[in-house]
């Protein structure tokens, strides 16, 4: 154990034995207080090791870039396991190399700078302890990101390449091939993978529990159909807004298998109609569900909404939906008694 750092505790007036007590004193389950954490990094450099186990430098790029200087960060941050870099935009490929292999999520959100080449020294330094990756809105990530995470991080469960438009089906095929632990994954905005990509990574993953398809209008029934089967059991929360080729038969796959459905968002899915909103409607425990610019669905969907969610739904969009009868709010409260976030039909 090392004495006080002269500088970084002098005008702590707390001795460095009483940081230490309160360390021993909440136990390897236990919490400290910012003020005693950081008082306990600046006087003990062999605790300081094992203090930290997530940093959040979103948007602090120069905070980041400090971090990263020196050595390894297995050798300063033994326990690290969460590390958050959101749009650092000083943050480059060569920055990933010193990762430590302890991480078991990353998140690289908005970072301009990293390309194809530092999403693969960060897979590499994180290997097979890495189960959350979030490269959203990355503008140089192409495929070979989504290769190099699937050959080295296989027990991937949360993945997002939101917006990363350079990704194409052949990455989405590669995770098909190797990670078969996912359980959310936001494919948003990536209108180069086709149905027989989306189709294979959900077939491998039986147990997703989110998809996040927003905006990927080139999608049609195929890929969900395989997701209900699938997928079953486990998944909660779909959003395929803007899918404008689905039609019902997507509905009626989801309502005859996905018994745990919770959230759906269909907005401006405008092929569908009341036939797939009545079966979700009635076989899904709906809370979180928007109808926006759904123009085939009608009264006979709201009746279905009122007959066999009025304990469950808590949130509801019918914005669009023209030929939807418009009901005054309190009526729709009254119907809908747990609702709590609405938009009426105009």
């Amino acid at each position: 154990m090392e004495d006080v750092v002269p500088n970084a505790a002098a005008d702590d007036p707390i001795p460095p034995s009483e940081h230490l007590r309160r360390a021993l004193d909440a136990g390897a389950d236990g919490h400290l207080s910012a003020i005693d954490l950081c008082r306990l990094r600046c006087t003990c450099t062999t605790l300081r090791s094992h203090a930290w186990r997530t940093l959040d430098f979103s948007s602090c790029h120069a905070a980041a870039l400090k971090f990263f200087a020196g050595p390894s960060l297995d050798a300063k941050f033994r326990s690290l396991t969460e590390l958050n870099l959101s749009f650092c935009a000083g943050l480059r490929d060569s920055h990933l190399q010193n990762l430590t292999s302890t991480l078991r999520s990353l998140t690289l959100d908005g970072c301009h700078g990293v390309t194809d080449a530092g999403v693969k020294l960060a897979a590499e330094r994180c290997g097979r302890a890495l189960e959350h990756c979030s490269l959203y809105w990355m503008k140089q990530v192409t495929s070979s990101s989504a290769l190099a995470l699937s050959l080295r991080c296989p027990r991937l469960r949360r993945l997002s390449l939101s917006g990363c438009q350079k990704v194409d089906s052949t990455g989405v095929l590669a995770l098909a091939s190797r990670c078969r632990e996912l359980v959310a994954l936001d494919l948003t905005r990536l209108p180069r993978v086709d149905d027989v990509a989306l189709g294979a990574v959900v077939q491998a993953n039986g147990g997703l529990a989110e998809l996040r398809l927003y905006a990927c209008s080139q999608y049609t029934d195929a890929p969900l159909i395989v997701l209900a089967a699938h997928s079953a059991a486990a998944l909660h929360t779909l959003d395929l807004t803007g899918l404008a080729k689905l039609t019902d038969a997507a509905l009626l796959a989801l309502a005859a298998h996905c018994a745990g459905l919770r959230t759906l968002l269909l907005t401006w899915c405008t092929k569908l109609s009341d036939a797939g909103v009545c079966a979700v409607a009635a076989a899904c425990p709906l809370e979180v569900l928007s109808l926006h610019g759904l123009l085939k669905a009608t009264a006979a969907s709201r009746a279905a909404l009122v007959a066999h969610r009025a304990a469950t739904l808590r949130a509801l969009d019918v914005r669009g939906c023209s030929n939807m009868p418009s009901r005054d709010p309190a009526e729709l409260r009254a119907a809908l008694p747990r609702l709590h976030t609405f938009a009426l039909a105009t």
